[in-house]
């Protein structure tokens, strides 16, 4: 997913991409090479159902223009029973580029220039339409090959369309990417404000409102091991849909999935752009699943999970702060157990947990017929907050320091 969106919005492929071994390395190439690779890999990708096709590019000595084409093909769609010959290939997405480079950079400017989604109503037709001829999303963009460093700012979004104004500030997408080591990177999406304000009296007093929305993924490798961390924060989502008024603020989650195995994540990588429709019961996939999770020290944290105010079709729903981390001990005979029977490996699982709930988050989780367990879970009062502190290990549970 974030290979198509750097690629399509302004052709930096080549910063996402998962090199080969066989792939040049960033200090023998120079931008226009590295664009090249990145147009390469963008039509050898495709699939049954999918390509994206380059048209009308024109290239001169500091730059060139191109287009993208995204084409769908229906294969559901057959002559006769049992024919899969496509009848339908559908252009339902475009990009307008024009390119700027130096010997170890690029800047771009990335037009929408066509959107052709299938089944639209005759409204989301006419807004399509008008999103294209205005051209309302414009990408500019840069990477540099020598400090790993891209950015991708979006067009400011003032526009009324037939029954909504929508408004956008400064929607941005940057990190950094080292073609040499793709597994170590950093990307940050981040929105100011984002505003939908209907003016229709179908839809009178309904809105939606986010301030401040930042979404963060970093990964590192140490010694043949992965760290994948994640971190999406929102000071506020405000909306009054259908007469239904929602609100979330102070959203902060922090993620990590720490000494995964690097090789094994890799080949996961490689066997999902090779055919993302692999079955759940690949026998490739499943050994490389369970060497993922079986490397020395994996564990999965949530550092924290803080939700400030939460209210959900007008009901007060409270706030909320969690931890939690699941590790596995160390075991020879883990993966072979795994590979077995899954619940064997619960003797290796260890669980430290604790959630703060206010009084109206529990109130309205036990609500829930799903949530009956937490009923009988002994608890406690801290400053006016329910709290769980859970430990399990060695198979033995204990919750509040009372064993289950």
């Amino acid at each position: 997913m974030f290979k198509n969106l750097l690629l399509v919005t302004a052709l930096t492929v080549g910063a996402t991409a998962q090199p080969t071994p066989t792939e040049v390395k960033k200090e023998e190439i120079d931008i226009k090479a590295f664009i090249q690779k990145s147009i390469d890999d963008l039509q050898n990708g495709k699939s049954d159902v999918d390509e994206w096709i380059i048209r009308d590019r024109n290239q001169t000595a500091t730059g060139e223009s191109l287009s993208t084409i995204h084409v769908f093909t229906d294969i559901n769609q057959s002559v006769e029973k049992n024919n899969t010959t496509p009848i339908a290939q559908i252009e339902d997405l475009g990009f307008a580029h024009d390119i700027n480079y130096s010997k170890e950079s690029f800047e771009a400017t990335s037009i929408l220039s066509l959107l052709n989604i299938q089944d639209l109503t005759e409204s989301e037709k006419k807004l399509a339409k008008k999103v294209v001829d205005e051209k309302i999303v414009v990408m500019h963009s840069d990477y540099n090959l020598k400090d790993n460093k891209f950015n991708i700012v979006f067009k400011d979004i003032n526009t009324s369309a037939e029954k909504a104004t929508v408004v956008t500030k400064n929607v941005k997408l940057s990190g950094v990417y080292d073609i040499d080591n793709p597994l170590d990177n950093k990307v940050e999406f981040t929105i100011d404000s984002l505003d939908v304000i209907p003016f229709t009296a179908e839809f009178l007093g309904d809105y939606l409102k986010i301030k401040n929305l930042k979404l963060v993924s970093q990964s590192v490798v140490k010694n043949k091991t992965l760290d994948n961390t994640y971190n999406i924060t929102i000071d506020l989502y405000d909306a009054n849909i259908t007469k239904e008024y929602s609100k979330l603020s102070n959203l902060d989650i922090d993620i990590v999935f720490g000494n995964l195995d690097a090789d094994a994540y890799m080949e996961l990588e490689k066997l999902r752009d090779e055919d993302p429709t692999t079955a759940l019961e690949s026998e490739k996939l499943q050994e490389l699943a369970i060497k993922l999770v079986t490397s020395k020290g994996v564990y999965a944290e949530i550092k924290k999970l803080n939700i400030g105010e939460l209210i959900v079709e007008g009901k007060n729903i409270g706030s909320a702060n969690i931890s939690a981390k699941v590790s596995l001990e160390e075991n020879k005979e883990l993966a072979t157990m795994i590979a077995m029977n899954p619940l064997m490996a619960l003797s290796s699982v260890k669980v430290d947990a604790k959630i703060e709930l206010s009084k109206e988050m529990l109130r309205a989780i036990m609500k829930d017929k799903r949530a009956g367990l937490l009923a009988i879970l002994p608890s406690k009062e801290v400053d006016g907050k329910i709290v769980y502190v859970i430990k399990y290990g060695k198979g033995k549970l204990t919750v509040n320091g009372q064993a289950l």
